[in-house]
């Protein structure tokens, strides 16, 4: 009886070293008393929250109680103490807590329990009633009330992954209501505001019309006048249309652009509502300006057509047209040519047109075998621009002759490399600028130098870069090059004799002889050409050109979009990398 000794105030009960003091338990009963008060209130309105929701509520409600009427007792009346002692703050079982911190330390818990549990709350709310709406769509009636709000509670992961589920099938269901919009155009809002901007055509077969999608309003103006208007239609597309290769279906549907194709064409849109039956042009044809930007855009539209409607790809009815970017006049006569390669082709053709050129062995190079030299010259000119801009590139020609790119022949015999392209370079530069000599530096490269006006010029060309890829790319040429300029070569053409001491420079006279007496006119875009030129040119059946856009093999097209187009950027970059030297012009 001495070990269990009852007391009235203020400890009513101590059992050992434990002692049950009255406000203890008035604590405890008025704490269940008040679970039992908030449950039946729950009850009464319904059971807003789960049981499980109020036993999180009350547990914040404790730990902020106790918290804040430990902290508040400690900082008012045990300052001293807690700053001599600081983990005095934790020794609860010394006694002391003020009812003021336990006041603040519950309204801030209540705050924070309460929001957790309304959060949690209205998102199990609304996947219920997604997920009611969705049964109700689907002809399903299944329980929905408090027993799957208290299992989403129970578990939120799970909940997530439904929530995450239900919404994407409910983006899908208005992707595809506004695909059969699309499909059905059945307001007169819609039909004239398409009207704003597809100018149709007078024939209704669509085997016997077109329909061009033309880049920008301007383009458009000039298409629309110069068209026929018995079979051609035109659409003209503001800017670049969205990359649908990395756009959800539904954040597709909502582009502008890509509303007015699918209503143009008439076939709709989606696995379910696409009928290529009710296309209403067999040939679609890509018009878009011959630059970068338009490159860019058609292959938008590429991607757009491959991944949204590969029937019209396979079914042959997609062409690319060819807009010109030059227009050539000479005398009365006038040609249009497609590009900068275009362009170069003509003037070498103008260009060696009566020309004959003497070799060092005095043999005389006409015609087609000159037009081979010289294209050879074109090809080793687009090689010796993926060099970067510090080496000068009558230096990399001359070298380029001397054999210094050929595979082995750094390697083999350095010194003997270096003293043969100075001599390269002597032989072209003036007399009085020669002077030229090799030497070896410390990274097996080559260094040039000379005196030129009292002052010492260096170029030096360092040791990785003639062991790199370009580097052996260009030693492919070595052979055929010392053939034609070993000695100097001389282009004789209309009594007049130039001489050439390499490749570059035989292209550079060739091409100044091709632009005599030439007018030349470049189209930044569409817009700056007239009607009639648009006409002669692109949209003129017996005249124009154009591209039918095949599919060979379905792997590797599909795999192209997904490297080029997609989100990943280290495949893209990798086959810029690899292609990057086979591209005649990166601009335009």
């Amino acid at each position: 009886m001495n070990f269990i000794q009852p007391s009235i105030d203020p400890v009513i009960l101590s059992i050992g070293f434990i002692e049950i003091r009255w406000y203890s338990l008035a604590y405890i009963l008025g704490f269940l008393l008040g679970i039992y008060i908030i449950k039946r209130l729950n009850a009464i309105y319904g059971n807003q929250y789960s049981n499980k929701n109020i036993d999180s509520f009350l547990i914040w409600a404790v730990l902020g109680v106790i918290i804040g009427g430990r902290t508040g007792y400690v900082i008012f009346y045990q300052l001293n103490e807690f700053l001599t002692n600081p983990f005095y703050l934790f020794e609860i079982w010394n006694g002391g807590m003020s009812f003021h911190g336990g006041l603040i330390g519950i309204i801030i818990s209540t705050y924070i329990g309460l929001s957790t549990v309304e959060n949690i709350t209205l998102e199990n709310k609304m996947a219920a009633e997604m997920a009611a709406e969705a049964n109700k769509q689907e002809g399903i009636n299944l329980p929905t009330d408090e027993k799957l709000g208290e299992w989403f509670e129970e578990n939120p992961n799970e909940a997530k992954l439904i929530v995450g589920k239900i919404i994407e099938a409910a983006l899908a269901r208005e992707a595809a209501r506004k695909a059969r919009e699309l499909t059905r155009r059945k307001t007169a809002l819609d039909v004239n505001y398409l009207a704003g901007k597809l100018k149709d055509c007078a024939e209704k077969d669509p085997s016997k019309t077109e329909v061009f999608l033309v880049e920008g309003d301007s383009a458009g103006g000039s298409a629309q006048t110069g068209r026929d208007r018995r079979t051609q239609a035109i659409l003209p597309l503001r800017g670049k249309i969205l990359n649908v290769e990395r756009a959800r279906f539904d954040r597709m549907l909502n582009s502008q652009e890509i509303g007015n194709l699918v209503m143009a064409l008439g076939t709709g849109i989606g696995r379910d509502e696409f009928d290529i039956s009710k296309l209403r042009y067999h040939k679609i044809v890509i018009m878009t300006d011959a630059d970068v930007d338009g490159a860019h855009i058609r292959t938008l539209l590429l991607t757009f057509f491959y991944r949204q409607m590969p029937e019209l790809v396979e079914g042959g009815y997609l062409y690319i047209a060819q807009p010109p970017l030059y227009k050539v006049s000479r005398g009365k006569s006038e040609v249009y040519l497609k590009d900068q390669s275009a362009l170069d082709d003509y003037l070498v053709q103008q260009g060696i047109e009566g020309a004959v050129l003497k070799v060092g062995s005095n043999a005389d190079i006409a015609g087609q075998d000159l037009a081979r030299i010289v294209d050879e010259a074109r090809q080793l000119d687009r090689v010796l621009e993926a060099f970067p801009t510090q080496y000068p590139r009558h230096i990399l020609e001359q070298a380029a002759i001397a054999g210094a790119f050929v595979p082995g022949a750094v390697d083999k015999d350095l010194q003997g490399t270096a003293d043969s392209i100075a001599t390269r370079l002597n032989l072209i530069a003036l007399e009085y600028e020669r002077g030229w000599s090799g030497r070896i530096t410390q990274d097996q490269g080559i260094r040039l130098a000379r005196v030129l006006r009292g002052v010492e010029e260096l170029r030096t060309l360092d040791g990785p870069m003639l062991r790199s890829g370009e580097a052996r790319k260009t030693g492919t040429f070595t052979e055929s090059l010392k053939e034609i300029y070993e000695s100097p070569a001389t282009l004789i053409r209309k009594d007049q004799s130039q001489i050439s001491y390499g490749p570059l420079e035989l292209l550079s006279l060739i091409l100044k002889e091709g632009e005599k007496g030439l007018t030349l006119q470049r189209y930044k875009g569409l817009g700056e050409m007239n009607p009639d030129q648009l006409w002669e040119t692109t949209l003129d059946p017996d005249a124009r050109t154009l591209l039918q856009v095949k599919i060979n093999d379905a792997a590797e097209a599909d795999d192209l979009f997904t490297k080029l187009m997609g989100d990943v950027v280290e495949p893209r970059r990798e086959f810029i990398q690899s292609n990057a030297l086979a591209v005649a012009n990166l601009d335009f």
